[in-house]
């Protein structure tokens, strides 16, 4: 049986421990029934969309959209020739051109002012038309893993653009020498075309500039705080104004949690109010003042209020960095700058597992938590290279100078025909999001969703599914690890750090794997995975292994755990 010191915050006897072991594993065994249930309602609603549990393909969507496009735009022309007494013939075959070889106006500045005068839509070059669908169909947002949609939309538009290049030089060789191309000519001209533009378009992942470095560190701080102060109360709990009850200490834990909601509640209306930038600096003062409290604590009251303030600043700042990093960042970044945030998080629980080795004694405790403050601090000394989003400008006034300036900066542009273009990119991409989006109001579109047969399931197998994550236990590792070793290994701190240094790698390999397997099979792996290590880590806690295997269980757990949770992101 496992003794009273492995149990922890109980010090009862052993028949109390093993009423707690019987119970969790009671409540772990109804959790991992909910997510196979939840898997269950997933695959059967996959398979009633006839996608048998594979991802849509994006880039055959927008090959679809990519012909109707097009095909309406070759029409439009077509009938303005018409229109103006030109004969059919000629309209269909030298369309966008004039009779006069010397004359020649190409195809695709035709297509950009037929989508000009019929779609509102600016003329664009080829890259840029790509471009303009990148930003229309890409979530203002820093999400981790949209990497993979991020090319395959790629992909898709530069298709689109290389098909008009290819068009453009059809018609230049059937008004030049009557004669169409071969299809050779045609396969050769299109992969010239799309290699030229694909390069054109990577350079927003190549090129970037200073000021977006500054913004981009500077924001994802705020991340590495969520993740710090996720931890932070793993290590030093016996030493924290010692003799403090078990129930006390998780009242604090808890206050981070519990003060998380609100933050995310008032995150979004600050945010439109004030600004992005003035919204993160709120954030910042927000955990400075809780930092504060935390550091110059005077009993564990005051530390429940501070970790309730932090909390509420974690929960602010998980809701607006991904947005106003995903609103700096072009949209071939925003998918790298997602990933950036989940490891500034995961870093942020690996730094205080490490700073507690020096910091988790009698009379340095406090210095542990003033690393909250300290880097808020850099955070406000570093605001001058925090930039206000340029779309929350251009949406408050389109003409915005200041947000054309810091778009200049962003991209590194020079001249203002490309600052304007990129405008014309902001102010249609967020005019087509936000009408999409406020088509029906948030509490009707939940409604109607749970009315609609065809994704009713869908939509209750993503809420099973983020509620199984929270309450598979993971959390618990998070917070009490170094509790749950005592007793098990011989330095329950060492086995906390390796659990956060677990969690960086997993991180990264769920990033790899995302890409090459498909998401639902991660999530299932995960599960099944996650399942099998808490029966290894019961069975060892009931002696049937060694204490080493306890350890090795709880990391592999944290791994699948990782892969699972980053696969939910599409």
């Amino acid at each position: 049986m496992i003794s009273d010191k492995s149990c922890g915050y109980l010090q009862g006897s052993s028949q109390s421990c093993d009423i707690e072991l019987y119970v969790g594993t009671l409540l772990g065994t109804i959790i991992r029934a909910l997510c196979t249930l939840q898997y269950c309602m997933y695959y059967s609603t996959l398979q009633k969309f006839g996608t048998n549990g594979s991802s849509v393909k994006i880039h055959e969507l927008v090959s679809f959209r990519r012909y109707f496009i097009a095909r309406s735009i070759h029409k439009s022309v077509t009938d303005a020739k018409m229109r103006n007494g030109e004969d059919h013939e000629k309209a269909s075959l030298l369309t966008g051109y004039e009779r006069e070889p010397s004359n020649y106006e190409s195809s695709t500045t035709i297509i950009r002012k037929a989508v000009s005068a019929d779609a509102k839509v600016p003329t664009f070059s080829s890259a840029e038309m790509g471009r303009h669908e990148l930003y229309e169909n890409i979530p203002f947002a820093a999400v981790f893993g949209l990497q993979k949609k991020e090319k395959n939309m790629s992909q898709a538009v530069m298709g689109y653009a290389a098909d008009l290049e290819v068009l453009e030089a059809e018609r230049v060789a059937l008004a030049t020498t009557k004669q169409p191309l071969t299809s050779k000519e045609l396969e050769e001209r299109r992969s010239q075309a799309n290699m030229l533009l694909m390069d054109e378009l990577e350079l927003d992942t190549v090129m970037v500039t200073i000021p977006l470095i500054f913004a981009v560190f500077i924001a994802t701080l705020s991340q590495f705080l969520v993740g710090y102060n996720t931890g932070v109360m793993n290590a030093p709990a016996a030493v924290v104004f010692p003799g403090h009850s078990t129930g006390i200490w998780s009242l604090a834990v808890a206050a981070f949690a519990v003060g998380g909601p609100f933050g995310a509640i008032f995150a979004g209306s600050l945010a439109d109010s004030r600004g992005r930038r003035g919204a993160l600096l709120i954030n910042t003062w927000t955990f400075i003042l809780g930092g504060l409290i935390q550091t110059f604590a005077v009993d564990m009251l005051s530390i429940i209020f501070a970790r309730f303030i932090i909390g509420f600043a974690s929960g602010f700042s998980s809701v607006l960095v991904p947005i106003y990093l995903g609103e700096l960042a072009p949209p071939t970044l925003r998918g790298r700058l997602g990933t950036l945030t989940q490891f500034a998080l995961v870093l942020g629980i690996l730094a205080s597992d490490i700073l507690a080795f020096p910091f988790a004694t009698f009379s340095r405790w406090r210095f542990l938590f003033s690393v909250t403050e300290i880097v808020a601090f850099i955070q406000l000394f570093c605001a001058t290279w925090l930039l206000e989003s340029p779309r929350w400008l251009l949406n408050r006034d389109p003409n915005s100078k200041k947000a054309r300036s810091i778009i200049r900066k962003l991209r590194g542009m020079r001249y203002d025909h490309e600052v304007e273009t990129e405008v014309n990119h902001f102010l249609s991409a967020s005019s087509a999001q936000q009408s999409s989006s406020s088509s029906t109001s948030a509490s009707s579109g939940v409604v109607a969703m749970f009315k609609d047969s065809s994704v009713r399931l869908l939509v209750v197998s993503c809420l099973v599914l983020q509620i199984s994550q929270q309450l598979c236990g993971i959390n618990a590792v998070f917070y009490y690890s170094t509790t749950f070793f005592q007793g098990v290994i011989s330095d329950p701190l060492a086995g906390t750090t390796l659990v956060g240094a677990v969690n960086v790698v997993a991180t990264y390999v769920a990033l790899l794997l995302m890409d090459s397997c498909g998401r639902r099979m991660l999530v299932l792996v995960s599960s099944g995975g996650m399942f099998l290590c808490c029966i290894f880590l019961t069975l060892t806690l009931l002696g049937y292994f060694e204490n080493f295997v306890a350890l090795i269980a709880v990391n592999i757990y944290v791994t699948f755990f990782e892969i699972g949770k980053e696969s939910q992101f599409e």
